[in-house]
């Protein structure tokens, strides 16, 4: 995320175990990268080609599922 062309919010992206299901999805890891979303952890899976589903979970408790078209 950037404003004024300054970047606000980096995460780490690596494969990795869901929280939600069992099987591998791309993990979004914010802990270590942004003390402004220090709780924040987004997991995504590709369904079906372009698009995707996601889950925020905020510590461990899931806040919020979204999908992303590509």
């Amino acid at each position: 995320f950037s404003l004024f062309s300054i970047q606000m919010i980096k995460a780490k992206v690596d494969p990795g175990e869901s929280w939600f299901t069992q099987g591998e999805a791309t993990i979004l890891d914010y802990s270590k990268t942004s003390f402004v979303a220090q709780k924040i952890r987004d997991e995504i899976r590709e369904v079906s080609p372009g698009l995707y589903l996601g889950q925020a979970y905020w510590d461990t408790t899931r806040v919020l599922c979204f999908s992303l078209e590509f």
